[in-house]
C-alpha cells in the first residue's frame, strides 16, 4: 500500500500518457540533508510493502522466513542508503488524486543515489530503486533516473552503475545513457567494477562480491556480470522477466539470475580523467 505524505511546495506535476487519467504524478528531488522523517518513513514503507519477499536459503544459513516480506525499517534505510549524506539524493514520485488537497500525494515510487570521486573522476550510484507494483510499466522508474541524472550532484559523472535482480532496472540503467541493456559492452564494467565498488562509501556496496563469467574465468554456472550480496530475496518475478525478455530474442548479456546474488551494471558516461 502506498504512504501518504504531505509535500513540500516544490514538486513539479507530470501527468505521464501510461498513468490514471484520475491522478497526477509529481517527481521530487531531495538531497540527503533535506530528507525528512515522515519522507524515511514513506519510503521505508514502500520498500516493505512493496520491493518483494524472502527466499528459500541454503541448509543451515540462517535468516528470514521463506515468504516474509522484505523489510527496512526507516533508521535503517538512513543508515545504509544516506552515509554520504552531501553526496545523496532521494527521487521520489507522489501520486496525488483530484480528492486530495493541495500538497498532499502518496509515495509510489523512490531511486535513491550516491555519487562519489573515484579515479580523479565521479561515479554515480543507484542505491535503491522502488515501484508501488500496482504503477509499474508506466515508466515511473525511468522517470526517476532521468531527474536523478538530470540533478546537479550527478553531473558529470564518469560512470553508473547499480545491483538489482530486475531486469526492468538493469534495462532503465542502460536507457539512461542511451544503450541498450541486450547489447550494451561490458568491458567497462569488467574493467572498473572492482576498484569502483571497493571506492564506494555505501556499506552494502563495498561488501559485495563479484561473481560470473565477466570476473571469474572458470565460473560454470551460467552468471555473467553478478554480485553475491547474500540476500536471499524470491527471484520469482525477476525470473519472470528475464523470461519474457529471452522470448522477444533480445540479447540478456548479463547471465543467469543466482539465489543469493543480483545483477551488476556499471556504464560509462564519459571518460576518466588521464
Amino acid at each position: 500500500m502506498s504512504s501518504g505524505i504531505t509535500t513540500p511546495p516544490r514538486p513539479t506535476s507530470i501527468l505521464l500518457p501510461s498513468s490514471p487519467k484520475s491522478s497526477t504524478l509529481s517527481y521530487v528531488a531531495f538531497e540527503g540533508n533535506e530528507i525528512t522523517d515522515d519522507l524515511y518513513e514513506a519510503c521505508a514503507n514502500l520498500f516493505s510493502t512493496q520491493y518483494g519477499i524472502w527466499g528459500e536459503r541454503p541448509a543451515g544459513v540462517p535468516g528470514p522466513r521463506q515468504g516474509a516480506r522484505v523489510k527496512m525499517s526507516p533508521k535503517h534505510m538512513k543508515a545504509s542508503l544516506v552515509s554520504d549524506p552531501d553526496n545523496t539524493v532521494l527521487v521520489v514520485c507522489f501520486r496525488r488524486l483530484p480528492e486530495d488537497p493541495p500538497g498532499r500525494g502518496f509515495v509510489i515510487g523512490h531511486a535513491f543515489g550516491t555519487v562519489w570521486e573515484y579515479d580523479g573522476g565521479k561515479v554515480g550510484w543507484v542505491t535503491q530503486l522502488v515501484v508501488d507494483t500496482a504503477a509499474r510499466k508506466r515508466y515511473i522508474a525511468t522517470s526517476l533516473l532521468q531527474i536523478m541524472k538530470h540533478h546537479s550532484m550527478f553531473k558529470g559523472i564518469n560512470a553508473i552503475g547499480l545491483v538489482s535482480s530486475h531486469p526492468a532496472a538493469c534495462a532503465a540503467i542502460a536507457k539512461l545513457i542511451r544503450q541498450n541493456i541486450h547489447t550494451v559492452d561490458l568491458d567497462f564494467c569488467r574493467q572498473y567494477a572492482s576498484a569502483i565498488i571497493s571506492s564506494s562509501p555505501v556499506p552494502y556496496v563495498r561488501e559485495m562480491q563479484l561473481r560470473g563469467l565477466l570476473f571469474q574465468e572458470n565460473h560454470d554456472q551460467g552468471a555473467c556480470s553478478s554480485v553475491f550480496t547474500n540476500f536471499f530475496v524470491d527471484h520469482t518475478e525477476p525470473l519472470a522477466a528475464l523470461h519474457e525478455y529471452r522470448l522477444r530474442k533480445d540479447q540478456w548479456n548479463l547471465g543467469e539470475l543466482l539465489d543469493g546474488h543480483e545483477f551488476l551494471i556499471i556504464l560509462p558516461c564519459g571518460d576518466f580523467p588521464s
